[in-house]
């Protein structure tokens, strides 16, 4: 089953880096879920290119469990940032890839996007990182249905810097949620309900294959 190839790069976004998170152990997946077949690629391959479609630059992965054989999967696009906290909660990869673009120019927004969101193109990102532009914006993130009857928000997120020092420094556990919720009318959100498909099994990657199929 394949599925057509990453889009066509879009014009370069005004500094926005991206970071790919690919450190998680995947339990209910059963392998390193970075490492899955997408297509003719793997669904860290397909995050890393629709971000650089998208126009991010620069693009950080973020690797953890089965460091070495993961980083050795990660496009030429993105640079890796290794990940030894990775089993204390998701919170640990972002503050290293924060930690990791630290180190140049901060970048006037950032895009956080899970390896597990395969049906999420350039399209869809460009959006969130439109939406963060917006008056009175502090972060943009996708709304989709949550299953029960309401909406829920979740990844792609795109942050802007007031938010860096406290994404360096979330706890484990909590990740960016937190800080979102709590911003009221500066999170926007963007109908994406592609973001509801999230992998976390086998027969999840093979649901969201079907649906991606021409």
């Amino acid at each position: 089953m394949s599925r057509p190839g990453p889009p066509q790069k879009l014009e370069p976004v005004d500094d926005c880096a991206a970071i790919v998170l690919a450190a998680g152990g995947a339990s209910r997946f059963g392998s390193p879920k970075p490492l899955a077949p997408w297509g003719d690629d793997t669904l860290l391959g397909h995050a890393v290119a629709v971000a650089e479609a998208a126009g991010c630059w620069p693009i950080v992965a973020v690797v953890g469990c089965e460091a070495a054989a993961v980083a050795r999967a990660v496009p030429a696009a993105a640079a890796v940032a290794i990940n030894p906290r990775w089993a204390a909660g998701q919170g640990t990869s972002l503050a290293a890839g924060f930690e990791a673009l630290a180190g140049g120019q901060e970048p006037s927004r950032t895009l956080i996007l899970p390896v597990d969101l395969p049906r999420i193109e350039a399209d869809d990102l460009r959006r969130i990182i439109d939406a963060s532009k917006a008056d009175g914006a502090v972060a943009a993130a996708a709304s989709f249905p949550d299953g029960a009857g309401g909406e829920a928000f979740g990844p792609p997120v795109c942050v802007t810097p007031s938010l860096y020092p406290a994404l360096r420094a979330c706890t484990p556990e909590g990740g960016a949620k937190p800080f979102l919720a709590e911003l009221g009318d500066g999170l926007v959100r963007v109908p994406l309900p592609a973001a509801a498909d999230d992998v976390d099994t086998p027969a999840d990657l093979a649901a969201a294959q079907s649906a991606a199929s021409p």
